[in-house]
């Protein structure tokens, strides 16, 4: 869904009918309330679309599947036939329900031939329905056993795009594959979070901001928290011991998906030895030195942190090598895939570029119904690929934009590949982020991100024809107790002040997820920019001006709030009620300068 503006069915077709009027005798005998939507079943596309559209109540057992497309333009329209009255849609949608009963046949995951089309299920007439019904987006499309996201007719720059991105998904599926048939990553896994457990324990018990002794005066005196220190040097042996089988024996590419956990859990370690070893040095000489159990335990722990952080630098270093060979030198076989065009002015194009170029993936309403999608299939003319193959291909773009791996790049001279991928990468990334952040199942190729971010930041890029979506599209999946209003007399300014307020409520609901909210300022980043005073004077200062960002130019502005924002919700006196008020006042400042990284100093970095 592009856009909520309904269009007119103005258009007369060549043998001079005139298509009825839409929301009158249609609409008439299928009203819908309460939790009803309608859907479609095509019964032909030749020489005319035909559909019979009822009504239905929406449930979890309901068996239907929706459309994910541009509306296109709605002056360009073509006649179609519903329930036997005349309908306009655009030729876009047209063109996506010629080709819809062929793939509906050949997925495994759609629920038969029921389809919600939101142009004809929604009575874009009226404006009370509209409003309705948007505010089930989030339902309809994630209780749909299948989206089928329509990109547009094929060509052939389409089909060699979509090549590459199919080749790219099998060489990584096919090198990915030995993960599921060994145990190594379970062993891994299961270290790391020993460690991790243990780490916990002890903080909770002392959190080292004193070392103590027991049983000063006794014979035999000892550290408070001993026993617990005892228990981490074992997991840092443990731990050592799975690292060194797993490097010996055979192995996969598990090590890779391990890979940020291990470097996490290390500086944790790192942090705690170091904290350790401070309050050490403020103990008694003569306790450590006269007690054989103290500064045993002391020795053991360094010798133990000393091994552990060696094993993990190897294990690091075997994971750049490793995954330089088995993502890199597969591109010999294909030499197509390694082409990136340069254009003067223009940023690097990768062979996958002119799929991304599509209005598809530049929508508002798009975002949220692939994040929301069970499963999805991407369709264009007779081809199709799985949103299991876009992931894959989204690990590889991930892969290669790591600094880890900037060092095979750069010897196989293929680093042009990073500038032209780094903006799709952006795109996928959120989307796949998105969806975990969702509950829904993701690679353990995603890493997992700490910094807050908001679904806003992330689609700063993405457009919409009503400006009212801007506020509305993405509510399927921020859970903002909003009810969108389409009415003339609901103001983009009033929309704006209602948000924002509703956003702050939610963020400071300790029951709620807020996932995708971000920082509680977040939103700030996007408050009285572009146009907005000018175009609406209802719009506040300190409300979220998503039309007047997406009209203006691309600025150099950070992120910097909505990701270091503090996650306390004591912000009950950030905003005065007036919507008057407003906060003004850039805040800048200079890059001294820019530098690649080498990848075997970042590694060095990471494990410090």
């Amino acid at each position: 869904m592009a856009s909520s503006e309904a269009y007119t069915a103005d258009i007369t077709q060549e043998n001079g009918a005139v298509p009825s009027p839409q929301g009158t005798s249609l609409y008439g005998s299928l009203k819908i309330s309460g939790n009803q939507i309608r859907l479609l079943t095509i019964t032909s596309t030749t020489p005319v679309i035909s559909c019979e559209m009822d009504v239905t109540e929406l449930h979890d057992q309901l068996p239907f599947n929706a459309l994910s497309y541009v509306w296109g333009d709605p002056k360009v329209t073509e006649i179609i036939l519903v329930n036997g009255h005349k309908y306009a849609v655009t030729t876009s949608l047209a063109s996506a329900l010629r080709c819809v009963p062929q793939h509906l046949s050949q997925s495994k995951h759609a629920a038969g031939q029921k389809l919600w089309v939101d142009a004809i299920c929604i009575n874009q007439a009226d404006d009370a329905e509209k409003s309705h019904q948007v505010a089930k987006m989030g339902e309809i499309y994630s209780q749909s056993a299948l989206v089928l996201c329509w990109l547009g007719p094929l060509s052939d720059s389409i089909g060699a795009a979509i090549d590459v991105v199919q080749i790219t998904a099998f060489e990584r599926y096919s090198r990915c594959a030995n993960v599921e048939k060994c145990d190594n990553h379970q062993k891994l896994r299961g270290c790391i979070a020993q460690l991790h457990d243990r780490l916990e324990a002890f903080k909770e018990l002392n959190d080292l901001k004193q070392l103590l002794v027991a049983d000063k005066k006794s014979a035999i005196p000892r550290l408070v928290g001993d026993l617990e220190i005892y228990e981490l040097a074992n997991a840092l042996e443990h731990a050592t011991t799975v690292i060194v089988r797993v490097l010996q024996g055979p192995y996969g590419s598990e090590l890779g998906f391990c890979r940020d956990d291990l470097i996490r859990v290390h500086r944790e370690v790192a942090d705690w030895h170091d904290r350790l070893q401070r309050q050490a040095s403020k103990l008694d000489a003569t306790v450590i030195n006269d007690s054989q159990p103290v500064n045993f335990l002391l020795e053991l722990v360094s010798s133990r942190v000393h091994k552990f952080q060696q094993i993990v630098k190897e294990f690091l270093f075997q994971v750049v090598a490793d995954e330089g060979y088995g993502h890199i030198l597969w591109l010999k076989e294909y030499p197509s895939l390694c082409t990136v065009e340069e254009i003067v002015g223009e940023c690097h194009r990768g062979p996958a570029q002119p799929l991304f170029d599509l209005p598809y993936w530049s929508r508002i309403w798009i975002r949220q119904e692939i994040i929301l999608a069970r499963q999805a299939v991407f369709i264009c003319g007779p081809r199709s690929f799985s949103l299991q193959t876009l992931e894959y291909f989204s690990a590889w773009l991930g892969w290669i934009l790591s600094p880890f791996n900037s060092v095979w790049l750069q010897k196989e001279k293929l680093f042009k590949l990073v500038l032209a991928y780094r903006q799709n990468w952006k795109l996928l990334h959120h989307i796949f982020e998105s969806r975990r952040n969702q509950g829904l199942p993701v690679g353990d190729w995603l890493s997992q991100s700490h910094f807050k971010t908001n679904v806003w930041c992330h689609s700063s890029d993405a457009r919409a024809t009503n400006p009212k979506d801007y506020y509305y599209g993405f509510l399927g999946i921020t859970k903002l107790k909003i009810i969108p209003d389409y009415s003339s007399s609901k103001s983009i300014g009033s929309i704006s002040r209602e948000f924002m307020s509703e956003y702050l409520k939610v963020y400071r609901d300790p029951s709620s997820s807020n996932d995708p909210l971000g920082g509680p300022l977040g939103l700030l980043m996007f408050a009285g920019v572009g146009y907005g005073w000018e175009t609406d004077p209802d719009m506040p200062s300190w409300g979220p001006n998503f039309p007047g960002e997406a009209k203006s130019k691309p600025s150099s502005r950070g992120d910097a709030d909505a990701v270091v924002s503090p996650g306390d919700r004591d912000i009950e006196s950030i905003f005065e009620k007036e919507p008057q008020e407003r906060i003004i006042g850039p805040d800048m400042e200079a890059q001294e300068s820019l530098t690649t990284e080498d990848p075997s100093f970042a590694i060095q970095k990471a494990c410090q």
